[in-house]
């Protein structure tokens, strides 16, 4: 019997199975790329956030370079919001694309297009999932997805967005989520597709320093619970900061994996 592949090894880890792995997976669904990395595989921050083959050769780096035993995409967290109408700073080699604008003024306002999928990065996006599944089906390959919290900031506008959270009625709150988080369902239904085994749902602004443990678990996990029960794939979750107040609400998400910040005590 050969060594296990470290695609299945991710896949028993995250799924609380960790017992039939072989040990502990190497894998990190968090971004991996370094300005080291974009040298030396000559694919840097931005022409590597644009373009599928540099995108390819900066995912794969984490394996082919580092050796860790997989593979996440994308590198940045402006994907959704440039593709719902939101213009970019596009960084540079040691700085990741950034939200210059936000497409929405209102709650209201708030459209997303059938045709999303087709938008923006999104099909550089799958693309690359592809391209690396084709060519690594030994390895696992998650597919980030910014949370809706996150991206709700992003269409919105941080400070907007957390003043409404006090102020307008929480079923308004909380249908604009629902709605960001059937862009994350789209989104992952079509990584599916393109081979990816896992989702990451990056939501850093979720974080304890601004959302309070009551506005999690009435708001926020209704809306983690409403992507799982769709998600096609096994999600790992991750909030930035210190997420310790949030650790009791996290089984009642359905999220299959919980990435803690540094300045959570595991």
């Amino acid at each position: 019997m050969g060594e296990m592949s470290p695609r299945r090894r991710a896949i028993y880890c995250y799924t609380g199975n960790r017992e039939k792995a072989d040990r502990i997976t190497a894998h990190d669904p968090l971004t991996t790329a370094t300005v080291e990395q974009m040298l030396a595989v000559k694919a840097p921050f931005p022409d590597s956030t644009r373009d599928v083959e540099l995108g390819v050769r900066l995912a794969e780096a984490a394996w082919t370079i580092i050796g860790l035993e997989g593979f996440k995409i994308p590198f940045d967290l402006c994907i959704e919001a440039q593709a719902l109408g939101a213009e970019l700073n596009w960084g540079r080699i040691d700085r990741q694309p950034s939200v210059a604008t936000h497409p929405f003024k209102d709650l209201k306002d708030l459209k997303i297009p059938e045709d999303l999928m087709e938008r923006g990065r999104f099909p550089y996006k799958h693309e690359i999932v592809a391209k690396l599944r084709e060519k690594y089906d030994y390895l696992p390959i998650t597919c980030q997805v910014v949370g809706p919290f996150t991206l709700a900031g992003h269409v919105f506008g941080v400070e907007n967005f957390l003043i409404w959270t006090r102020k307008r009625k929480q079923e308004e709150i909380l249908e604009a989520l629902m709605m960001l988080a059937d862009v994350n369902l789209m989104d992952a239904k079509e990584a599916a597709r393109a081979g990816a085994d896992f989702i990451c749902i990056a939501d850093p602004t979720a974080t304890a320093d601004i959302i309070s443990p009551q506005f999690f678990r009435d708001v926020m996990v209704p809306v983690y619970r409403y992507f799982s029960e769709r998600c096609p794939l096994p999600i790992i979750l991750h909030i930035c900061g210190n997420a310790s107040c949030f650790l009791p609400y996290l089984p009642d998400t359905g999220i299959d994996a919980f990435s803690a910040d540094t300045h959570t005590d595991v």
